[in-house]
């Protein structure tokens, strides 16, 4: 549909605003030495896609927002999900992304760092040259980014599935309910 080719894809799939990282994200790709790769950029824009578009070449394609069935597919047809943001509470696409078995980079905002610590993925700063050297090896690693989508997997289904989260917040019930009686 948007002429992918054969060569890696990088999803970015959030609102396009600012905190979001995606300017830097841009340029960086923008860095990386791979003609075939391409640079998925996918959410309703808040701002940030006019101060982004000088920046993207010929690799770019910006879908605008999607979701259900489109949204899914622009998972499967990704290899590598990026989002260097600041200021994320949690975020729901990067444990997404992790799901459907897809590595991740993200920046320390994303607030996930257990993504790094399980092998799911990478943290770096959002700033050009770390991201430029964190999407060239991964790029550049088929096998590394498999190996990053499995553990991203189970990461996702042992930390953050509903049963678990339910689990949690039930012990914590209980353990509140201990200390007051």
């Amino acid at each position: 549909r948007y002429g992918l080719g054969d060569g890696p894809v990088v999803l970015f799939m959030g609102r396009l605003h600012p905190r979001k990282g995606l300017q830097v994200l841009a340029e960086a790709f923008r860095q990386i030495e791979r003609p075939d790769a391409r640079l998925v950029i996918a959410g309703p824009d808040e701002g940030a896609l006019q101060m982004t578009q000088p920046l993207l070449d010929e690799r770019a394609v910006v879908t605008g927002y999607i979701d259900g069935h489109e949204r899914l597919e622009a998972l499967a047809a990704a290899d590598l999900f990026a989002l260097p943001a600041t200021g994320e509470g949690l975020s729901m696409a990067a444990l997404e992304a992790m799901a459907c078995g897809l590595p991740v980079l993200l920046a320390p905002g994303c607030n996930l760092p257990e993504a790094a610590t399980a092998g799911a993925g990478v943290i770096v700063e959002p700033e050009v040259t770390a991201l430029a050297a964190a999407l060239r090896e991964l790029l550049n690693n088929p096998t590394q980014r498999a190996q990053m989508g499995t553990a991203g997997q189970r990461l996702v289904h042992e930390r953050f599935t509903w049963d678990v989260v339910a689990h949690q917040m039930m012990a914590v019930y209980d353990a509140a309910a201990s200390a007051s009686s």
